[in-house]
């Protein structure tokens, strides 16, 4: 199903906007201990939504003290809740090799397709 917006200006302007807005209400709320408190009482879906959209939104963060706040608060939530933003994840892999192709002291990497 394609609705053929994907390059409409009026779109693109729309987005940019909410995402500006929703970087104010992320750096606000990094900064406020009540809504930090708040955001550490989310559990399951809360939690992962917060943590998508606050991952997606904190590049838009108009200064670098208010992104390690953003970053702070994302961390916290993911140890608290033993989750992660999804864009952590890589999905859609298939026909990975058994064995890594090359192997080191960090990570070990193996050939598939996605």
């Amino acid at each position: 199903f394609e609705i053929g917006v994907a390059n409409e200006p009026d779109l693109r302007a729309a987005l940019h906007s909410d995402e500006e807005w929703i970087a104010t209400l992320l750096a606000s709320t990094s900064n406020s201990r009540s809504a930090k408190e708040d955001v550490l009482l989310l559990k399951g879906e809360s939690a992962q939504c917060f943590l998508d959209v606050a991952q997606d939104v904190s590049r838009c963060l108009q200064t670098y003290y208010a992104y390690l706040r953003a970053w702070r608060l994302i961390g916290k939530l993911s140890k608290l809740r033993n989750l992660f933003p999804s864009s952590f994840f890589i999905t859609g892999i298939t026909g990975r090799e058994r064995h890594p192709s090359f192997a080191g002291g960090f990570a070990d990497i193996y050939r598939a397709s996605y």
